[in-house]
């Protein structure tokens, strides 16, 4: 599906050529348009003007995002299901007093006190609801936590098929990276958290591939789980990744809000060690020099100044995390 900005060259050298080709566009096509685009993008569309203006309007107009949340039975062989529009609003039954202008923009799984209104065995969870799921959820963000039944959480990764554009998940095993790595693969994803320990190395490439994506704003792998998970993850931060933030900074190439922290790994902690005690930096490869170095008892911070406006800075605490972002 295209992005509003390539409908928009369309519309407009549309128009350029004939005004009575623009009104020969299906209604349907418009249509089925708006239903995949996010709210925001919604908005630009209207502004593009006839033949997409009504048909953006009345969808952004009444488009709700929902977020459906999914709570597990202990032994994992059942699953709640129900919506909900705000966070103060009652949750519904999926699929009932839905309209076609509603989505699913978050999904979620976990314990929230509610009381759903089905409570499916697992095999009718797979059959039932991970098609609703995927007809109302083309863009979403998902949310698991770590000690999640696997089962449930398998059929989940599998069955899922739209963009994900935010993931928060500790390691639920094979299923889990590989859905994964299809995100990243993709390039829609935006915002990846991931928590726990048992996170195979060779998820690495999949990162490092994040970190290059034009969609890229943050990866966090030192967040915990809330109460669930004080571990963090077993994943660090190194020098590739800072080296791949650097050289996209100094191209311009970065977006507003880009973060990168977690863990160090053991070259990033010399780096830090050489930083903290002003000797010389090891070789870096692939790492432009920074345009300055402060010191001070709490924090190490390298600066990079680009061609723009913005700085980046990669910061040392002594907590054993460093945090790259743009400022």
């Amino acid at each position: 599906m295209p992005h509003v900005s390539q409908v928009t060259y369309i519309c407009k050298e549309t128009a350029y050529t004939s005004n009575a080709k623009m009104e020969s566009v299906p209604i349907a096509f418009v249509d089925a348009l708006c239903a995949v685009l996010k709210k925001e993008d919604l908005g630009k569309l209207q502004q593009i003007g006839r033949p997409w203006y009504r048909t953006a309007k009345s969808h952004y107009s009444r488009r709700r995002e929902l977020t459906a949340h999914l709570e597990v039975d202990y032994d994992g062989t059942h699953v709640g299901i129900g919506v909900q529009h705000d966070f103060h609003d009652p949750f519904q039954d999926l699929g009932t007093q839905l309209s076609k202008y509603d989505v699913i923009r978050h999904i979620s799984m976990g314990s929230m006190g509610f009381t759903p209104f089905s409570r499916l065995p697992i095999e009718r969870f797979r059959t039932k609801v991970l098609p609703l799921l995927n007809s109302m959820a083309n863009a979403f963000d998902l949310y698991t936590p770590s000690r999640s039944p696997k089962n449930i959480t398998d059929a989940l990764f599998s069955g899922l098929h739209g963009r994900a554009l935010k993931i928060s998940t500790g390691y639920l095993g094979r299923r889990c990276t590989e859905f994964i790595e299809r995100q990243i693969s993709l390039g829609h994803l935006e915002q990846l958290k991931l928590h726990g320990q048992q996170w195979p190395e060779s998820i690495k490439a999949s990162l490092r591939s994040f970190l290059r994506s034009p969609n890229f704003r943050k990866l966090d792998l030192f967040g915990s789980d809330s109460d669930l998970d004080l571990e963090g993850s077993n994943l660090t931060v190194d020098l590739d990744m800072l080296s791949c933030l650097v050289n996209r900074f100094l191209k311009g190439d970065l977006r507003t809000g880009t973060l990168l922290c977690g863990a160090r790994s053991e070259e990033m902690k010399d780096i830090h060690r050489a930083i903290l005690f002003g000797g010389f930096l090891p070789h870096l490869d692939g790492l432009p020099e920074p345009s300055e170095i402060v010191r001070n008892h709490l924090v190490c911070t390298m600066v990079w100044t680009g061609p723009g406006p913005q700085t980046l800075f990669a910061e040392f605490s002594f907590e054993e995390v460093v945090q790259v972002y743009l400022k």
